[in-house]
């Protein structure tokens, strides 16, 4: 204990002296460049920048090869954010002493700030070159190197940062943040809970943590990350818009919805929350006010790609099909890559009728992910409407080859051998696809339908009654289709009940309920 005084008073003696000799430059003008030096370096020190800098200035107006002097206003030129000031006066600095490795770390912070990677990583390199103990140089190299998605150099340069200076918390938390976006959960876990033992106080990392266990299917914990978040820094944006998320996705939306406000109550400009929050009206059916998230969102941002797709989406729903591929193609003009984007405008294509449209969107989609599941399944749907049965069941053999449990590749081939009379292979389909998923009520509707082809009256009925418990509003057809099975089979009673239901939920303007109407008439109903 007495050591740890003597300590801190030795400290304190020597931050006297210095400010003794610092405030002495004051009382009486500078003599020359290294005098206005000092002053400004003292100036510095106590947060007077403008002092410092007019200091360093008249320094180099003294002596124009003062190398500190240059560094010095540079690092006053980058906390102003004058980046290529700043980089010029660590330049003229490092050409006066290219020995001192303060003037190329500045420098390359400088370069990063400007997003000149290159340059920084060549400073950086230049730092450790000149003290390989600098370690702040492998950290801010691994920042750059991660910028670049360099994952691999990132976090050899932070482990490095590590083996220097092992508590270093925000080397833990961005090679944390590495892991993370390589989907390395269990290394991304060890440095989130290293760097939380090391600062129990560290937002961040919490809030990283939190979608850590989100994508590894621990929402609780991942609630509990940001809330702790959250109850030491309220104000915290990133973990409202996160909880918000992990609220929507448990179908939460009436919380989601409260923790999206709070985010843009904190943060008006943020074109994430509303897309967000956009998100969450159109899983509620509110179409036209997830329209208006997603517009905000773009109002903010133009470029925004994700609230194109998701307000195309709504527009899709909403019917307005033009103004869905119009977002469509904007997101794929900012991102010429974009899968999602072409899958998305396929499927419009397909419900305009435009097929040759709809399977170039979804090829170059497969171009783009040649492993995109869904772009072949929708392929595969369009080839079959052209009544190319042969390139149809090629794309679902071929999502079955990359995921032989894949229930809507078995639900769609079925469909297809149902376009093509061979309704034995289309139920051996969809009973795979049941066994896998037996709550879809889509693929009972389908087989219903094959039984019904195969004159298996009973089947058919059990399996439209399926659909219609797991689904009541699915089809108005089955009751059509049920009420003419039970006519064949003598129910009489049945049929017009069901003959009655298909007009109570078909469209007035359906032809054939004017049949179903003669048929209940004919019936005696």
């Amino acid at each position: 204990m007495k050591w740890k005084l003597v300590q801190v008073l030795f400290v304190m003696v020597i931050v006297l002296a210095f400010t003794h000799v610092a405030l002495a430059a004051t009382v009486s003008e500078p003599q020359d460049a290294n005098d206005f030096y000092e002053r400004g370096n003292f100036y510095y020190i106590m947060g007077q920048h403008e002092q410092a800098m007019s200091d360093f200035s008249r320094a180099i107006g003294l002596d124009s090869s003062h190398a500190g002097a240059y560094l010095q206003r540079g690092n006053i030129y980058y906390t102003r954010g004058k980046y290529v000031e700043a980089i010029a006066d660590f330049t003229r600095s490092i050409q006066l002493d290219a020995a001192n490795p303060k003037a190329f770390y500045s420098r390359g912070l400088a370069f990063r700030a400007r997003k000149m990677y290159d340059q920084a990583l060549t400073d950086f390199n230049k730092v450790i070159a000149l003290n390989r103990k600098y370690w702040e140089a492998y950290y801010q190299s691994g920042l750059v190197q991660a910028s670049k998605e360099n994952y691999e150099q990132a976090v050899r340069d932070y482990t490095k940062t590590l083996e220097l200076n092992p508590r270093h918390v925000p080397s833990l938390f961005e090679r944390g943040n590495v892991f993370f976006a390589l989907e390395q959960w269990d290394q991304a876990l060890r440095d989130y809970n290293r760097a939380i033992e090391l600062d129990p106080r560290s937002v961040q990392v919490y809030n990283s943590r939190g979608l850590v266990y989100a994508e590894t299917g621990k929402p609780e914990a991942a609630l509990a990350d940001y809330n702790k978040a959250l109850e030491i820094d309220p104000d915290y944006v990133h973990a409202y818009n996160n909880r918000g998320d992990l609220y929507q996705l448990q179908k939460r939306y009436g919380e989601a919805i409260a923790d999206f406000n709070k985010a843009l109550e904190l943060n008006p400009s943020s074109a994430a929350a509303y897309d967000r929050r956009g998100r969450c009206y159109y899983a509620q059916g509110n179409y036209d006010q997830a329209i208006a998230d997603y517009s905000k969102a773009l109002d903010i941002d133009s470029r925004y790609i994700h609230a194109y797709n998701n307000r195309g989406n709504a527009y899709s729903n909403r019917g307005l099909r033009d103004q869905a591929i119009a977002d469509y193609s904007l997101a794929i003009e900012i991102n010429p890559r974009n899968a999602i984007a072409y899958r998305n405008r396929g499927l419009v294509y397909w419900t305009k009728g435009m097929h040759d449209q709809a399977i170039a969107d979804f090829s170059q989609a497969l171009e783009l992910r040649p492993g995109f599941k869904l772009a072949y399944i929708n392929r595969g749907d369009v080839y079959r409407d052209k009544g190319r049965y042969d390139l149809s069941l090629e794309d679902f053999n071929k999502v079955l080859t990359l995921n032989s449990d894949y229930v809507f590749a078995y639900q769609s081939r079925g469909q297809t051998y149902f376009a093509m009379g061979e309704y034995d292979r289309a139920i051996i389909d969809y009973n795979k696809a049941l066994a896998l998923k037996p709550q879809v009520a889509e693929v009972h509707k389908n087989r219903a339908d094959a039984y019904r082809k195969l004159g298996k009256a009973t089947e058919a009925v059990a399996d439209y009654d399926a659909a219609l418990k797991l689904n009541p509003g699915l089809d108005p057809y089955i009751y059509f289709y049920k009420a003419a099975l039970y006519q064949q089979a003598g129910f009489t009673a049945d049929a017009v009940q069901n003959y009655k239901l298909f007009v109570e939920h078909a469209p007035p303007e359906n032809p054939d309920v004017e049949t179903a109407k003669k048929k209940i008439t004919q019936l005696g109903g």
